[in-house]
């Protein structure tokens, strides 16, 4: 009975518990959901045991559709269980979008922004052929027309500056007057003045406005106005916190009462909430 006793004790002894026991799990890679919509996103941080908080338009109802930022990156170390931060937007990066408008740019400007709306193009007419145009002069498809991921523009371009924009050259005119010289009595000289006209320079524009900004479904960092050419780079003020934010016009509003910019939603939200629908700005270029 010893003997038995003394081995019932070893085997207790050696037995592991069961009860509080924990498995501990290695770390996982941070894997890549930029891009990704909403359910993607779960099922990839699910499948990790990573677990998300979310920021930006639509999180509060977590109506958002894409991943725009992350934090850790994608590919670094983070402990089972842990947390990754999302910036979130309702606009689908992957989904149709808004043609701008690229009547006047110019070659690199055209790529900048065709890059960021995710487009493509193709150029037609003086200097296409050559790659020596310098702005444009038509397009297809046309303005605000809504177009798939990575469609292809076709744009009629020039190898022709805009004579409207070069500056005026000063006009020289040249007179001859006939003159009597003093020391030989009815004999005539002429006499050559030159007179320099420029021409008056046109009045600056106004560099601000005040007024409402609204926001819509847009590419953030690209805004809408009423009054300014595309391409031009802004600085959107909120009147009431001091808070600014860039972008670039890329889109032409409707001139509206005293509304002075359309922003897109990622932008209006660092500016106000998206619920407030208005925010009274000073917009400055």
């Amino acid at each position: 009975m010893a003997v038995v006793a003394l081995l019932a004790a070893a085997l207790v002894c050696t037995t592991p518990t069961l009860g509080g026991a924990a498995t501990s799990h290695a770390p996982v890679k941070v894997p890549n959901v930029i891009g990704l919509t909403r359910l993607q996103t779960y099922a990839a941080l699910g499948k990790k045991g990573i677990t998300f908080q979310a920021t930006g338009p639509g999180s509060h109802d977590g109506s958002w559709l894409s991943v725009i930022r992350q934090t850790p990156r994608p590919g670094r170390l983070l402990r089972w269980h842990g947390l990754v931060h999302l910036t979130v937007a309702i606009v689908d990066p992957h989904g149709s979008r808004p043609v701008p408008s690229m009547l006047g740019m110019s070659p690199a400007r055209v790529t900048q922004v065709l890059n960021a709306f995710e487009l493509r193009y193709t150029v037609v007419g003086p200097g296409a052929s050559t790659h020596s145009w310098v702005r444009v002069t038509g397009q297809f498809p046309y303005k605000s027309t809504m177009v798939r991921w990575h469609s292809t523009l076709l744009l009629r371009v020039t190898n022709q500056p805009d004579v409207s924009l070069m500056a005026s050259e000063p006009t020289t005119t040249t007179t001859l007057t006939p003159v009597t010289d003093p020391a030989l009595p009815g004999s005539t000289t002429t006499s050559t003045t030159t007179t320099t006209i420029k021409k008056a320079a046109a009045a600056k524009p106004k560099r601000y406005r005040i007024g409402v900004a609204t926001w819509y479904s847009y590419i953030p960092g690209f805004c809408a106005t009423s009054y300014l050419p595309v391409g031009t780079k802004v600085t959107v003020r909120n009147l009431a916190t001091g808070v600014a934010i860039r972008c670039l016009v890329t889109d032409f509003e409707a001139a509206k009462g005293n509304r002075v910019v359309d922003l897109s939603e990622t932008q209006f939200a660092k500016l106000a909430p998206l619920r407030r629908g208005v925010v009274a700005v000073k917009v400055s270029w």
